[in-house]
């Protein structure tokens, strides 16, 4: 591993020990997708997606029993630029059903400060305000949400201690009017090895059983990565998950499916040294829905981005 892709030991104790792990978020398009990323300024990444979405099946109710529908989604335009500072960083999201704001201020490495405002459809602004504390061997973060600018949604506390070889942590949630909602985090990393194992002890707010989750990932090859999850309740109701994504060649792929009957899959090749074509299906058997779609990527050149 390279001096400049080694992680930020002092702000990562806390995204090791996350509950959920970034390889099994497949990202799947419905419909089709063209996107184009661009450096306008030499701080700021700007990229810009159409896309037309009508090929979303799902299951529906009628007088005569269940049949099959199309869900059709409304064609969209989106926009978002990250610029990136010295101790500054502002996100902007601009989508047709969507847009978000943020701005995250760091004037030292040990406080990191964030401000974001989410407007969904027409619903009222929901801002967020997260404030993380960190040294060498703990993390302190703290999440406020409200709805509007009076009604609290959520606010969140997450406390981490540890080095990435070993940590322990945990997070509670309120959320007006419901129980207050815990996990329990141990996490251990193996640089030699490449992989990593977390057990966590899961508590929502919703009302639903705890759960205890077991997920472990190793990095196979240099193109190669997997994790594997399993969690079980109370009642003995369980879950298997399993992840994989691998460069080969000029193609890249990316799947997950667990024991539900969720299916995710995405693969895109690399046609020219700024064009990526792409297919991705994801199949819910709990959701009784399917999506198919395909993108084109414009990005900018690999030589460009190093």
């Amino acid at each position: 591993m390279s001096e400049e892709k080694k992680p930020d030991y002092l702000g990562s104790i806390q995204s090791y020990c996350k509950l959920n792990e970034e390889l099994f978020e497949v990202q799947t398009v419905n419909g089709f997708v063209f996107q184009q990323e661009i450096i306008p300024f030499a701080n700021t990444n700007t990229t810009f997606s159409i896309g037309y979405s009508p090929t979303e099946i799902q299951t529906i109710m009628t007088p005569q029993g269940p049949r099959l529908a199309l869900a059709t989604n409304p064609r969209f335009i989106s926009f978002y630029s990250k610029t990136d500072l010295d101790n500054i960083k502002v996100n902007l999201f601009f989508h047709s059903i969507q847009k978000m704001v943020a701005v995250k201020i760091s004037p030292v490495n040990a406080l990191k400060v964030s401000a974001k405002f989410i407007r969904y459809r027409t619903n009222p602004i929901r801002p967020q305000l997260k404030m993380a504390v960190m040294n060498k061997f703990f993390n302190v973060c703290g999440i406020a949400e409200t709805e509007g600018t009076s009604s609290l949604s959520h606010a969140t506390l997450k406390v981490m201690i540890g080095r990435p070889v070993l940590a322990a942590g945990f997070m509670l949630m309120h959320i007006p009017e419901k129980p207050i909602g815990y996990n329990f985090v141990v996490h251990h990393q193996n640089d030699s090895q490449k992989s990593s194992v977390m057990y966590a002890y899961v508590h929502n707010s919703n009302g639903s059983l705890a759960q205890h989750v077991i997920r472990m990932r190793r990095q196979i090859t240099e193109n190669w990565t997997a994790a594997v999850a399993y969690q079980v309740n109370k009642s003995l109701y369980s879950q298997f998950n399993l992840a994989w994504k691998a460069n080969i060649g000029k193609s890249f792929v990316h799947s997950s499916f667990n024991t539900m009957g969720d299916m995710k899959t995405k693969y895109s090749y690399r046609i020219s040294p700024s064009f990526r074509f792409g297919m991705s299906a994801y199949i819910s058997h709990t959701e009784k829905s399917y999506r198919f779609g395909t993108f084109l990527l414009w990005d900018v050149p690999d030589d460009s981005k190093k």
